[in-house]
């Protein structure tokens, strides 16, 4: 039997308006930062509330924190109508929380929507949010992957692994920029070793100190609104922290993603077909 209720989460630490959002949203077309689908909208005019997060129990009992997977999407097709999709594979697949975000900004009552101007920013948001609400091992899915088989071993990975992740196949040296290497001081010996690591699939067991500092430096330098690589920002700056920390030693293995058709068919998470809504 399903527990399908559903708990939106609401803070009073800061009251933010659609007015905010709207005001955010110009700053965003104006900066033009291209995402895959053109600036992220995290307003528009047919928003009668602001876009508040959502937990599903799956499986689980609304008091269970020990697991959850994080997602949010945007307001721009497709991706404002995956986490239904999302929820529909998980609930033979997943036992714990859908943490869940459509438009506005994750954890924007905590002030993150300062960071809407940094290129996917809302990551690390919406795992922080996570991490304050208490769920110790914290799966976070970008809403355009489908779930192909039982989570269960990737949470047991999480259970003596920090973090979890995989690694991709483009070249760390060719696309961090001098933003980034001023200010984590990288020298070029560095550059040319670390490994790009993806963040379509994101792992962390909060029962690991160096898994708190992780976020905390994520989410810090984040803050400081750098000048962002075009390309694989938010991956970039993770693999700079999680080598720094020593935890570039947890990626899951060769099926842990189907993005082409030469990967492993039996991986439990795959790239949903060309973006498309089935």
């Amino acid at each position: 039997m399903f527990f399908l209720g559903l708990i939106a989460v609401v803070s009073s630490l800061f009251v933010i308006t659609n007015e905010d959002l709207a005001r955010k949203q110009d700053e965003i077309n104006q900066k033009g930062y291209a995402y895959r689908t053109g600036p992220i909208r995290i307003y528009d005019e047919s928003l009668t509330e602001v876009p508040k997060l959502h937990i599903l129990p799956i499986n689980t009992s609304a008091e269970d924190k020990s697991v959850c997977i994080v997602t949010y999407s945007s307001l721009n097709p497709p991706y404002n109508h995956l986490p239904s999709l999302l929820f529909k594979t998980l609930q033979t697949r997943f036992k714990g929380h859908l943490l869940y975000q459509k438009g506005g900004w994750p954890n924007a009552h905590a002030g993150c929507l300062r960071h809407a101007l940094a290129g996917y920013g809302f990551k690390v948001c919406a795992i922080q949010e996570a991490f304050d609400l208490g769920y110790k091992k914290v799966l976070w899915l970008d809403s355009i992957i489908e779930v192909n088989k039982d989570l269960a071993p990737l949470f047991r990975f999480l259970d003596t692994h920090p973090c979890l992740y995989r690694y991709s196949g483009f070249p760390f040296k060719n696309y961090v920029n001098n933003a980034l290497t001023n200010e984590f001081k990288l020298s070029n010996t560095q550059v040319g070793r670390y490994r790009h690591i993806a963040s379509g699939v994101l792992g962390f067991n909060f029962n690991y100190p160096d898994c708190h500092k992780a976020l905390k430096i994520w989410h810090d330098t984040t803050d400081k609104k750098l000048d962002w690589p075009k390309n694989f920002p938010e991956q970039l700056l993770i693999s700079i922290i999680f080598s720094k920390l020593g935890l570039d030693k947890c990626a899951y293995g060769p099926k842990l993603l189907k993005i082409h058709n030469h990967d492993p068919k039996d991986c439990i998470l795959q790239l949903r077909s060309k973006r498309k809504i089935d």
